[in-house]
């Protein structure tokens, strides 16, 4: 009789998880929705003339959480947006490399965000940007809000 039990206990966790995952689902449906919403209507997370801009979060290449606030000391902050899967990203990591090596640091903090999931700590070596700051992941708010993204096409 044990087996008959089990059984229904599965099927209750299953029927649980399902539902778990469409109301999740559901969930993620309306915010993106609101989102394009706003962002069709001109009103994103784009601070006004003034203001301060919020700081960049999300996931570093080591995995960890990772925010950089742009008001953070007198630096001026460069905002490097790339794609492993990207051509022209490739064609231009020569001229940014050159960029980096002639830039006065006490002046300039590069950031760098990646936004292909597929980024390794391999690549952030090979591309010669270990010393800074690299996000793996950004939050998909900020993402929206400051329009990040990469025409993996060169259109």
């Amino acid at each position: 009789m044990a087996a008959p039990s089990q059984a229904r206990i599965l099927v209750a966790v299953l029927v649980i998880g399902a539902l778990a995952l469409l109301i999740t689902d559901a969930l993620f449906y309306r915010q993106n929705r609101d989102l394009r919403a706003e962002v069709s209507e001109g009103r994103t997370l784009l601070p006004r003339i003034g203001e301060r801009m919020p700081a960049l979060r999300g996931v570093g290449v080591s995995g960890k959480p990772l925010s950089i606030r742009y008001g953070a000391g007198r630096k001026q902050l460069l905002l490097f947006a790339f794609s492993t899967q990207c051509e022209i990203c490739d064609m231009n990591w020569p001229g940014w490399r050159a960029l980096l090596g002639r830039l006065d640091l006490g002046r300039f903090r590069p950031v760098f965000v990646s936004v292909a999931p597929d980024l390794t700590r391999a690549d952030v070596e090979a591309y010669g940007i270990g010393r800074f700051p690299v996000f793996k992941q950004l939050d998909p708010s900020d993402l929206v809000a400051y329009n990040i993204q990469i025409d993996t096409r060169g259109d």
